[in-house]
This record gives C-alpha cells, structure tokens and sequence, in this order.
C-alpha cells in the first residue's frame, strides 16, 4: 500500500512538471511570436524598399547581397512558425487524409533544390504507395530527413540519396539512405557516442541519487524495529 501511493504522489508531481513544461513553452512561443516577428518583418520590408526604390542606384553585387538578406529574413520567419507549431503540436488535432507519398517528396525535394545548387544531387524515390495520415507533420519529417541527407553527402562530388517504402500488414515501414562521406560518418558516430555516453553518465547519476535516498529512507525504519523489539523483549 506504501508502494503504491508513493507511485502515486511520483505520478502526480511528474505531472504537475510536465504541465509547468507545457506553460513554460507556451509562454515562450508567445514571446518568440511577438517579439521576434516584428524586426524579422521591419528587416524584410526595408530591404525590399531598398531594393525597388534605389534599384537603378545598386549595382549587381548590392542586389544579391539585399537578395541574400530577405532570403535569410524568410528563413527566420519559417523557424519561428516550426516553433510555434511544435509548441501547440501536442495539442493539434490530427487531420488524417490520403497521401501520395511520391508527389509529396518530388515537392518537398523542389522546395530544397536552392540548398543545394550548384552541387550534384541525385534523389532516387523508389515505388512509394499512398498512405493515411496527417499531411503536414509526414511533411516536415521528410522536409528534416531529406536536408539532413543533403547536408551530411555536402564533400561528394555527385550525392545520391534514396527514399524507399515496403508495407508490412497495415503500417508503411519508409526509410532513407545515402552516400554519405567518411569524415562525415565519422564526426556523426562521435557525436553519437559523445551523446550516449552523457546520457549513460546521466542514468547512472540518478541511480546514484535514488539509492542515496531509498538509503536515508530505510535508516529510521530500520532504528524504530530495533527500539520496538528491545522495548517487546
């Protein structure tokens, strides 16, 4: 009985953390919406005045370099509507709808073309069936997957990428590879290494901490037994 209202009391402090988490990021969203967007905006509409007003008095190097500044201003803007998508995330309700997955990747591939010009990219998607699910997170993580993938084949020469799918009963198993370098590879199982250890080192810490603990918790009873049984003989 102990037991289980100490599973209790952890369950409920657990879930009071977990939902002064969710306020924290709720609040932060907000922040990030109102403070954030203003000068992203005041940046963008300037260098388009800048550019449209003064352009006979710019020359080709200023045009790109105002070009590369609204681009960046964009990217910004798309950064802050993620986060605040995936503040609100676990509280959007799943809208479910029928998914060529083929036609989507050849989109969201077209929408990553400018992070990779001027390279060599070669996306292969294999047979790819149609799926139920919610079209804008399946979106994003292919929209994260596929830059990844591009990101990490950057020192070869030609990079090929492809994205395959198998069904297995009723769930689609998809997945991505490719040639990715050997630096690459490399500094990746070091990061992941570096990563799993911390965590490891961490578990252990808090092993540590709640034997500490379930220690000092034992002690007293174990005095109280032996006062009761000295006071019993």
């Amino acid at each position: 009985m102990a037991d289980e209202r100490q599973l209790e009391k952890r369950v409920a402090d657990l879930s009071r953390q977990l939902a002064a988490a969710v306020q924290d990021l709720e609040t932060f969203s907000h922040a990030v919406s109102h403070d954030l967007r203003a000068p992203l905006r005041a940046i963008d509409n300037f260098s388009s005045i800048l550019n449209e007003e003064y352009a006979d008095e710019l020359d080709p190097e200023a045009r790109r370099l105002i070009g590369i500044v609204r681009k960046n201003a964009a990217r910004m803007g798309t950064l802050i509507r993620d986060i605040l998508a995936f503040a609100h995330a676990g509280r959007r309700e799943l809208i479910l709808a029928d998914i060529d997955l083929e036609a989507l990747l050849r989109d969201v591939v077209d929408e990553l073309k400018p992070s990779f010009a001027g390279r060599q990219v070669a996306v292969q998607l294999q047979a790819l069936p149609h799926i139920r699910a919610d079209t804008a997170d399946i979106r994003k993580v292919w929209l994260n997957l596929l830059a990844n993938a591009i990101k990490f084949t950057r020192p070869r020469e030609l990079a090929q990428i492809e994205v395959h799918a198998c069904v297995a009963g009723d769930e689609v198993i998809m997945g991505i590879a490719g040639h990715v370098s050997r630096a690459m590879l490399a500094r990746y199982s070091h990061v992941r290494m570096e990563a799993k250890r911390r965590a490891l080192d961490e578990i252990a810490a808090r092993q540590r901490k709640a034997d500490e603990k379930r220690q000092q918790e034992i002690a007293p009873q174990q005095v109280g037994i032996t006062s009761q049984s000295a006071v019993v003989q």
